[in-house]
């Protein structure tokens, strides 16, 4: 797969580069940035992902606190491809993502508002979804970019905002038996809790889609006869609660938990010292 595109990602869909997945180094990104607060800022977080064959749930922890998990995620595979994602304190559902057998696109819900991860590529990993948490300055919702780079033992998904500054990454370890993949949270996504929630389940379903498209024939059906790269599913305004005509819903019911709306600003305050390269 090309590790970089030219992807749509503004309201109006423009041209901008991305970042190239295997260039991304979360680890450096910020031994330069100023923390602005040692208690409540931090620089970069590092999520471990380990899959419990026995209960086929997968568990997601702090590397620096591996024993509390912050997240469970539970698998539907026989009548709906759908991945569950439960808090690791409460128990309760925070979301799901689920991943359609023809269509390219997938659907999430993230504390009870749904949108879709929509395909700009036909036969690349490239996919934008408007965040629930970040914020353009007209306050419409900030379109993020997840591209894909594929190795011989890893997967990794990049995800980036619209000035193009790295927000999270996700790689799937592709040989792993139990541990399965890590998750780097960048800038705001280390200490906001709900936008780290929209990274670990938008990451994981778009992992989730791709795995099945690589194994499903159908998908491929899906990808010559749809219609990657139009804006239209962003044309009737912002995501909320219901789902476009072109979107799944889910089987699951979640209460609708309130999220904070910081400004993408924060997010770029936060990297603008970052030495991530950047192709043109």
């Amino acid at each position: 797969m090309a590790s970089t595109h030219i992807a749509k990602t503004s309201t109006n869909m423009s041209e901008v580069s991305t970042v190239a997945p295997s260039e991304f180094q979360p680890e450096h990104m910020f031994q330069s940035t100023q923390v602005q607060s040692s208690e409540t800022t931090k620089q970069h977080v590092t999520l471990q992902i380990d899959f419990k064959w026995g209960k086929f749930t997968s568990r997601i922890s702090d590397t620096q606190n591996t024993e509390v998990p912050l997240y469970l995620v539970k698998y539907k595979i026989l009548s709906q491809k759908q991945l569950i994602y439960l808090s690791g304190a409460t128990q309760d559902v925070i979301g799901t993502g689920s991943i359609h057998i023809i269509n390219i696109d997938a659907d999430y819900e993230c504390h009870g508002r749904r949108d879709t991860l929509v395909a700009q590529k036909r036969l690349s990993t490239l996919y934008t979804h408007r965040s629930g948490v970040l914020k353009n300055n007209d306050n419409t919702p900030a379109v993020l970019t997840w591209t894909g780079d594929i190795g011989l033992t890893k997967w990794d998904f990049v995800c980036v905002d619209e000035q193009q500054m790295p927000v999270a990454k996700f790689s799937a370890n592709l040989w792993g038996l139990r541990k399965i993949g890590k998750i780097y949270l960048m800038g705001q996504a280390a200490y906001d809790e709900s936008l780290r929630d929209e990274m670990v389940i938008t990451g994981m379903t778009l992992a989730y889609c791709m795995i099945t498209r690589m194994n499903n024939i159908f998908s491929l059906v899906g990808a010559i006869f749809g219609e990657p790269g139009h804006d239209k599913k962003y044309k009737s305004g912002p995501a909320s609660g219901k789902l476009s005509k072109t979107a799944g819903s889910s089987s699951e019911s979640i209460s609708r938990v309130p999220t904070a709306t910081p400004s993408i600003g924060t997010t770029k305050e936060s990297a603008a010292q970052s030495d991530v390269p950047m192709k043109q």
